[in-house]
């Protein structure tokens, strides 16, 4: 878990495209790897940002596999 301090600011035609932002929000990232009796390893990474603010998210999966031989 993280704690994420933010400031957005825009001037010109950058504040008709993006809101302005300031203060605090949290996010929350997990993973885990597994080892098979062959050698091979599969990962999983996730994240969720966004906690405790509205209107923001941002998430993400990644998947790995690898095996060398």
């Amino acid at each position: 878990i993280a704690a994420i301090g933010s400031s957005t600011r825009g001037t010109g035609n950058a504040a008709s495209v993006a809101t302005s932002y300031d203060g605090t929000r949290a996010r929350l990232k997990m993973g885990a790897n597994y080892t098979m009796e062959n050698g091979a390893r599969l990962s999983v990474d996730t994240f969720y940002d966004g906690i405790g603010v509205a209107d923001y998210e941002s998430y993400s999966l990644l998947l790995g596999f690898n095996w060398s031989f």
